[in-house]
């Protein structure tokens, strides 16, 4: 059931980072790099629980050939050492001092922007500067501007399709022990 949750979670931070396409507004930009956040925080969580399902079933097909692998992917440790690590247990689920001060040494752009919005609606706020100053920070990185943008976006594929492996292995053992029990399957 845990499995179960880190996948629903997984899912509903790729769908929303998906959604946050089309003109570049303040809104949509806020989107994708919270969802670009909150993935990486979320499939850090999910490369950390994966050992507790190794322990019941690492036996099942669905483990050895879909969840095993990425544990042994050298894409995904250097993703789980690096950029996942720093926010998963720095920016997302704590708001360490550490990744804004670092974040922000590494900032130089002709001109800052604290707060933005599309419109005057509560919704539409966004602090551009807090979310450039945590992308520096999990990206160890110098890039400036738009470019630091592609940078994200290139990461947050790279998660996406690597969260979408795990969501899709944790699916498999999910219909491998439903199996076991007895129990139907019935896809819709």
């Amino acid at each position: 059931m845990i499995a179960g949750k880190i996948a629903n979670a997984l899912r509903f931070s790729i769908m929303a980072a998906k959604a946050a396409t089309g003109p570049v507004t303040y809104t949509s930009t806020r989107t994708r790099a919270a969802s670009f956040h909150y993935v990486s925080a979320l499939l850090q969580e999910a490369f950390r629980f994966l050992p507790r399902l190794r322990q019941y079933y690492s036996g099942s097909r669905a483990f050895r050939e879909e969840l095993a692998p990425l544990l042994r992917d050298e894409t995904v440790a250097t993703l789980q050492n690096g950029p996942l690590d720093r926010l998963r247990d720095h920016a997302v689920f704590h708001n360490d001092d550490v990744v804004m001060a670092h974040g922000l040494q590494s900032v130089a752009l002709d001109e800052y922007v604290l707060v933005a919005g599309d419109t005057p609606l509560a919704g539409d706020v966004y602090f551009p500067l807090s979310d450039i100053a945590i992308v520096h920070h999990a990206l160890s990185t110098d890039v400036q501007g738009y470019q630091l943008l592609g940078e994200m976006s290139v990461l947050l594929d790279q998660v996406a399709d690597v969260g979408t492996k795990v969501c899709k292995g944790i699916d498999s053992l999910f219909r491998e022990a439903v199996s076991e029990l007895g129990c139907s399957y019935i896809e819709e």
